[in-house]
């Protein structure tokens, strides 16, 4: 948990929905993360702007910029 005991937030960008559900799903599952998604990485720097994550779990294959990009 963070320190000011909110839970820590965590961002999973993938182009497959099916994916990006999948491990926030599995993020979520013991209680100590938060999670949002995104389905690209215009997606993602759009969230990364408006508040901090603690971890990015990012696919490296996306069409258009990659996650190695973002």
């Amino acid at each position: 948990m963070g320190v000011s005991g909110d839970l820590d937030r965590v961002l999973v960008v993938d182009d497959e929905e099916p994916v990006r559900r999948m491990i926030a799903r599995m993020v979520t599952s013991g209680g100590e993360w938060d999670c949002e998604t995104a389905a690209d990485a215009a997606e993602a720097r759009m969230l990364l702007a408006r508040r901090g994550f603690s971890l990015v779990i990012c696919d490296v294959n996306m069409p258009g910029e990659s996650g190695t990009d973002l």
